[in-house]
């Protein structure tokens, strides 16, 4: 391509693709890095229109000039640059499921409410107001009622991590985030699922959906206990139908997802803990052969979408077949099925919880569920320690038989 200097002498130029087309590209400049003694800049080719390119350029050093201010007064920059920076420079390692949340949570439920505080100005008081006020505003959550209890604590913890690192690095004597109070758990937050008939109807009625992806779908969730993510990241290679074993070693994040570009994004799962090897269920194993059979009769093989030739696709709508289900999908499938058979209002994840109860019922140690889980902390599989009306009579019931035992061996 030929290459020509704009006359302004700006950083700006012009050149020329093979076509003729002409092109910009914009130097941001940054003055002279310290360490090296070079002079830093940034640079960035492409442009359609000389306008678009010092627009770039004006913007990126801007971004300078802030990035100067954050290094050289700290204390005095606003909560909302100090954020951006400690994501990009303290938490490189974040998996690409976490960075997008990370980055998520804080443009809509911190930058909002906290962002324009300078971090000298930030106080343990703000922060109490900031974490009522993410409880109680009803422009905010799933319901518009708020966040839920668990959902603010993971708001609050994502802001005292930051502030933790601002305090080993000087910038704060003290992290304002701690020594908050938060209220009692709520009743929305506590334990939904099934009981076993309630799972039972309701995966029957999967089986009567339009696509017939949904009767497995659902029961890798119910039968299985994988997350939502899980079971849309599973392929074919991680199915062992000769040892019976399903392989969780991917999960899906859709928040990366591009629908008009139909991108689909995997990353590993959620924490080490949670890649393992799950023994499938008789019907779950029976359910994916069948499923596998009706796949090749479609389409003659198992389709790949890019490099990965994931097991859940459509096969029922005209404009989609072949394409992986995406997750915004599966809430509305599951209401529908719920509201149908007119079965108690659940979340999809609580048929996680459902396959943790019903180990639970079935005798399986607490260690147990939480290895099948793949549960990282022990404490988290607390939440199924409670008991059922099942376990009660189960409990009585061994109770009984010692009580007979021990009469029998008095008389004896």
């Amino acid at each position: 391509m030929e290459k020509k200097k704009n006359s302004t002498g700006d950083g700006i130029y012009p050149y020329y693709l093979k076509n003729g087309k002409l092109k910009y590209e914009a130097y941001a400049f940054n003055g002279t890095n310290k360490g090296t003694g070079k002079q830093s800049k940034k640079h960035k080719k492409g442009f359609s229109t000389y306008a678009e390119a010092k627009k770039w350029k004006k913007a990126t050093e801007g971004e300078f000039a802030n990035e100067d201010h954050l290094h050289v007064n700290p204390q005095r920059v606003k909560i909302k640059e100090y954020l951006n920076e400690w994501l990009e420079v303290y938490k490189p390692d974040l998996k690409l499921g976490a960075q997008i949340n990370y980055k998520q949570t804080i443009d809509i439920y911190i930058i909002p409410h906290i962002g324009n505080y300078m971090l000298c100005d930030y106080s343990t008081r703000e922060h109490q107001k900031f974490i009522n006020s993410l409880l109680s505003d009803k422009n905010i959550g799933k319901q518009k009622k708020g966040l839920a209890l668990g959902s603010a604590k993971k708001v609050h913890d994502l802001v005292s991590s930051a502030f933790n690192t601002a305090v080993a690095l000087g910038i704060l004597r003290r992290n304002p985030a701690r020594g908050i109070s938060f209220p009692k758990k709520r009743q929305d937050d506590t334990l939904h699922y099934f009981t076993y008939q309630e799972t039972e109807v309701f995966l029957e009625e999967a089986r009567n959906q339009k696509d017939p992806a949904w009767y497995p779908i659902f029961l890798t969730i119910f039968d299985q206990g994988l997350r939502k993510g899980e079971t849309l990241g599973l392929e074919w290679k991680d199915i062992d139908f000769n040892k019976n074993i399903m392989h969780i070693q991917r999960t899906r994040v859709f928040a990366a997802e591009n629908k008009k570009k139909w991108t689909y994004v995997v990353d590993d799962p959620k924490t080490i803990s949670s890649i393992r090897d799950l023994p499938m269920t008789n019907r779950m194993k029976q359910a994916l052969l069948s499923y596998r059979n009706y796949v090749i009769g479609i389409f003659g093989h198992l389709p790949y979408t890019g490099e990965n030739q994931f097991i859940f696709i459509k096969t029922a709508y005209n404009n989609e077949i072949g394409t992986p289900f995406r997750g915004q999908a599966i809430n509305p499938a599951m209401n529908r099925i719920i509201e149908s058979q007119d079965l108690p209002k659940i979340k999809v994840h609580d048929g996680r919880h459902t396959y943790a109860v019903r180990l639970r019922e079935a005798g399986v140690s607490l260690d147990d569920i939480g290895e099948l889980l793949g549960h990282t902390d022990a404490k988290t599989t607390r939440i199924y320690a409670h008991i059922t009306p099942e376990i009660k009579e189960r409990a009585v019931d061994k109770l009984e038989t010692y009580l007979i035992s021990k009469q029998n061996a008095s008389v004896h």
